[in-house]
């Protein structure tokens, strides 16, 4: 399988492949947005959001990144560095939950696996779901039933609220003001938000 390297811009790419490739960051996987991006070729994405399941020196890494790649705005916090590298916002922080499947690795890039990026998304979308989330909330949908993509949250959340996530998933109003993001399979706004409500039924 090749990644769809159309999701991203050749600085994005350029930029992520140079960090996958360093000792410091070995531990780290791309998840979010951009990951699905590059998996499914369903939209563009502009930044980066590496994760760990491991505690990590945030002083230390952010020092590495500014020493080694001109990490600019950054901030530093407890298992997170956040910053921008050549224009390109990047993220790097600890998520210490169970990994529920195998990362893999695709053209070099280390990628935590579907199963656990869909967790992760319905999490976001529970804490205040932006249109992009679920831009990517309407992918997973083409490839998991919904009992598939509530049973991976449930597996990396086990004390979470279930019931809150499924109501968040038809809560559209905090998205509706967001930009569409560059859609790259002729979907808009309306068809995704209605089917999303539609597979959400309560």
């Amino acid at each position: 399988m090749k990644l769809h390297t159309e999701a991203v811009t050749p600085v994005l790419w350029n930029v992520l492949s140079e960090l996958m490739a360093t000792e410091p960051l070995s531990d780290f996987c791309l998840a979010g947005g951009t990951a699905l991006g590059l998996l499914y070729g369903h939209r563009t994405s502009v930044d980066l959001d590496l994760f760990t399941d491991q505690s990590f020196d945030a002083a230390k890494l952010g020092g590495f990144l500014s020493e080694q790649f001109g990490l600019t705005e950054s901030s530093i916090g407890s298992n997170s560095v956040s910053g921008v590298i050549q224009g390109i916002r990047v993220d790097c922080l600890a998520h210490r939950y169970p990994m529920i499947a195998e990362m893999r690795q695709l053209d070099g890039i280390r990628l935590l696996a579907v199963e656990d990026i869909a967790a992760m998304k319905l999490n976001a979308i529970a804490n205040r779901g932006s249109k992009k989330d679920f831009w990517d909330l309407y992918e997973l949908m083409q490839h998991f039933d919904r009992p598939q993509l509530l049973g991976f949250f449930k597996q990396k959340y086990p004390s979470a609220n279930l019931w809150t996530v499924e109501k968040s998933l038809s809560w559209f109003d905090d998205a509706e003001m967001d930009p569409d993001p560059r859609c790259l399979k002729g979907r808009n706004w309306n068809q995704i938000r209605d089917a999303i409500a539609e597979w959400n039924r309560l």
